[in-house]
């Protein structure tokens, strides 16, 4: 299965994504192969959030060298994107309204992951079914169920 991500959009990879990737079992290879990570022109945006929760994740199952190595390798690959920008500020002030009103409460770093997404103007990728809760329009998502393998896009 391939999925048409418009070309020359910024992505951000999630947490789950990442962990998928490093394990290089089958749910990571099938969403390598069919988003086409590899064959990108833009490298992906990695959320300090994202950063924090993947290390966190490989710190508290004991990753061995080996694996810490690729995870550094991998996380050297990515662009970071700043909490501290100003349009990020204010995506997150818009986001958090929204949610807000509409009755739909998503998790802090969730909510700090989207508003980066939404800054540079990228899609998220993300397994993580608690971003279908965003508000319709306000954040692009390309969500990838791994078992059985399925990809849905929201707002691209």
């Amino acid at each position: 299965m391939s999925v048409r991500l418009p070309p020359n959009r910024l992505l951000l990879l999630d947490t789950n994504v990442l962990v998928h990737l490093l394990r290089a079992r089958e749910a990571g290879q099938q969403l390598d192969a069919a988003l086409g990570l590899r064959e990108r022109r833009e490298r992906p945006l990695l959320s300090t959030i994202v950063e924090a929760e993947t290390r966190q994740f490989a710190t508290r199952r004991k990753w061995g060298e080996d694996r810490q190595q690729r995870l550094r390798a991998l996380l050297a690959n990515l662009v970071p994107v700043s909490a501290g920008l100003p349009q990020v500020i204010d995506n997150w002030i818009e986001i958090a309204t929204a949610q807000e009103d509409a009755g739909r409460k998503i998790g802090e770093n969730d909510l700090w992951i989207a508003t980066r997404v939404r800054a540079a103007g990228a899609i998220l990728v993300t397994c993580d079914g608690d971003f279908l809760k965003l508000v319709p329009g306000l954040v692009a998502v390309c969500h990838i169920e791994t078992t059985p393998f399925a990809v849905t896009l929201h707002g691209v």
